[in-house]
């Protein structure tokens, strides 16, 4: 909860730290002009914090949690540690045995682009100033006229592909599993919410006549007599196993 909230908060700030100015967007920025934090990294380590809490943190802490207690309720020594630790490592295993293979065969991304032919002779280059005293950001623009835009016969459909570091990968594969699972679960909750307000509708409680109440009370008093002497039973039985003995 508190992650979820800090990357809601972060939104705001990594906007007022790049300030709109040319460049801050990209990773490896160090224009002090772009508010001197890089949020690049502190991107990636927030959302690597949330794939170690639910890829490491959330199963360890299920496994020790169920394995704490036994049937009885009494605690178990203290190789609860080591086996839910060793439960984790199995996680662990399956979850790199899958994303592994993935990134190394799909670890980059494609940008889909339109390819043209043009003239080199109409290119410019434009210095922009955004504030005063800066250092100037030198652009190369292609001006097209719209008809000999037009002429352009080719025109193909490429895309330019980018390596990403696993890190990224994996906020991503993440990202994109999130997306599927909260699609269905939403889906699901919103199709049967108002099945579950009409069904508690219809079993909602009333009040019974005197008779029929009597009759339940009854029925509620020879099943509570069933369950107190089955629970003697297997009292009777478990003393007798933690004496040795063979139950009868």
């Amino acid at each position: 909860f508190l992650l979820s909230t800090f990357a809601i908060l972060l939104i705001p700030v990594d906007v007022a730290n790049n300030a709109g100015n040319p460049g801050c967007d990209l990773p490896n920025q160090s224009s002090v002009y772009c508010g001197g934090v890089n949020f690049f990294s502190m991107w990636e380590s927030l959302f690597c914090m949330c794939c170690f809490i639910i890829i490491g943190l959330i199963p360890f802490a299920t496994f020790y949690y169920e394995g704490s207690f036994s049937i009885d309720g009494t605690k178990k020594p203290r190789g609860v540690f080591i086996s839910a630790f060793g439960y984790e490592m199995v996680v662990l295993i399956a979850f790199l045995v899958l994303v592994l293979p993935l990134y190394y065969t799909k670890g980059l991304t494609k940008l889909p682009v339109n390819n043209y032919d043009y003239s080199l002779s109409s290119l410019t280059t434009t210095e922009y100033y955004v504030n005063p005293g800066q250092t100037p950001y030198e652009f190369v623009t292609l001006e097209l006229s719209a008809s000999a835009f037009k002429s352009v016969d080719n025109f193909n459909k490429k895309s330019i592909n980018f390596n990403v570091n696993f890190a990224v990968y994996l906020i991503a594969l993440a990202g994109f599993i999130g997306f599927w699972i909260f699609s269905v679960f939403v889906g699901v909750g919103i199709t049967s919410l108002p099945f579950d307000l009409i069904v508690g509708y219809i079993y909602r409680p009333k009040v019974l006549a005197p008779d029929e109440l009597a009759e339940r009370e009854l029925e509620l008093q020879n099943r509570t007599n069933e369950i107190i002497d089955i629970a003697v039973l297997l009292k009777k039985e478990h003393q007798v196993l933690l004496e040795g003995g063979v139950p009868g």
